[in-house]
């Protein structure tokens, strides 16, 4: 089939369709719209009062890093709520699309077969009816980029699942009065906790104040004679808190799972190794320590959380785990390796 067969075969009745269903159609459009403009402008402008109050409060002399977490955390969970904004978007440009095109097609059609109809059109009936069709075909096609180019982004960018990037809030806080580089003990403040069930089940707890993804953390449990235990957790999720169950790939002829805990808590040095996930860039390494148990709740337990910044290259053993699939490393004093997986434990 020719194009010109293609629109000779457009009738007057396209067109009526067209006029029956387009105003219920530009209705609908524009008052969903009107609604989920309105509620994401809120969003955005909670999210620039909050961001106020950050920058404030980074400027007082009584700064309080709970408070910053706070809002830092309220601006996420808001930011995310224009999702739904997002996805009446999109849905408005595609049937504006659609629409422009059946218009198109009807208009080129009808302006084609203009003289086959029993009255006779003048010019001014041609003049009239083309800038009608361009009218509301250039509506159709235009009006969603115009929604999209004076769409308010919001100051966190959150991508398609909700989640804050590791980079993204870096950049974030690069233009706040606040050293970024002592976000991760400020902020972040990660907490591992190793909770071994018997000698067949372990489990460990990851959990941050602000939930940033796209990080690798590593830790580093060196005990004595050389002997050393790292824990690989990558963060993927906009979850606060994590729950993975450890799988071993060898048999426990070495230790038990309460052994490898043991390890891990008579450990004369403990630290942490921070990467960028997407480039494994190495942004910094921090001290780390042992929480006081509650002796009530579980004496094979631990807890281990950050306390400062130092300057240490990561090792060899470091590199090895980042560019590996494992996630828990044990190595002796004769360099013997067993290695284990997490499997991240659904809510």
């Amino acid at each position: 089939m020719s194009i010109s067969n293609f629109f000779s075969g457009v009738s007057t009745y396209s067109i009526q369709i067209l006029t029956w269903t387009s105003p219920i159609v530009a209705a609908l459009l524009a008052l969903t719209t009107i609604v989920f403009s309105q509620y994401n402008e809120k969003i955005i402008y909670h999210s620039k009062q909050l961001d106020k109050e950050i920058i404030a409060h980074f400027q007082s002399s009584t700064q309080s890093n709970n408070v910053v977490i706070q809002k830092v955390n309220e601006m996420i969970y808001g930011i995310s709520g224009t999702k739904i904004y997002k996805s009446n978007l999109m849905f408005f440009s595609i049937i504006s699309w659609l629409s422009g095109i059946a218009w198109f097609i009807a208009g080129v059609g009808y302006w084609l077969n203009r003289e086959n109809g029993k009255m006779k059109i003048g010019l001014a009936d041609e003049i009239s009816t083309f800038i009608a069709l361009l009218v509301v075909i250039l509506t159709f096609t235009i009006l969603p980029f115009i929604l999209i180019f004076f769409n308010k982004k919001p100051i966190l960018k959150l991508d398609i699942q909700n989640r804050l990037h590791f980079k993204r809030f870096f950049q974030y806080l690069e233009g706040l009065p606040y050293n970024e580089n002592n976000f991760i003990i400020d902020l972040i403040q990660p907490i591992l906790e190793i909770k071994p069930r018997q000698q067949t089940e372990l489990f460990i707890y990851f959990k941050q104040q602000i939930p940033i993804t796209k990080v690798i953390f590593i830790y580093e449990f060196c005990g004595t004679d050389f002997e050393k235990v790292l824990i690989k957790i990558e963060k993927t999720n906009n979850e606060n808190l994590e729950r993975f169950s450890v799988n071993h790939h060898h048999t426990l002829s070495l230790m038990n799972y309460e052994g490898l805990v043991e390890k891990i808590k008579n450990s004369c040095t403990q630290n942490l190794f921070v990467y960028e996930s997407s480039s494994c860039s190495h942004f910094g390494s921090y001290k780390c320590s042992f929480q006081n148990n509650d002796a009530t709740i579980d004496l094979l337990s631990c807890s281990l959380k950050i306390q400062e910044n130092f300057a240490q290259t990561p090792s060899d053993d470091i590199q090895d785990i980042l560019k590996s699939n494992y996630d828990i490393v044990y190595k002796n004093s004769n360099s013997n390796t067993m290695t284990y997986h997490l499997n991240l434990l659904k809510k």
